[in-house]
């Protein structure tokens, strides 16, 4: 499957999104933003979309090969 720009560009909008509200809400709560980062990240990666069965192949974020 190839990705086209506008794809990729998708995809790092919602990344840069979810980076930004969930850091937001770090420093709302008191904790540094880079841990809302973190979590973001841990939300947006394999560490929680693979543990979805189907989920795996979807190839939303780009894949590591």
């Amino acid at each position: 499957m190839a990705t086209t720009v506008l794809q990729v560009i998708f995809q790092l909008a919602i990344i840069l999104l979810f980076a930004k509200v969930f850091g937001l809400f770090a420093r709302r709560i008191g904790l540094p933003e880079v841990v809302g980062n973190i979590i973001a990240g841990l939300l947006l990666g394999m560490a929680i979309w693979g543990l979805i069965p189907g989920v795996k192949d979807s190839g939303f974020i780009l894949p590591i090969k």
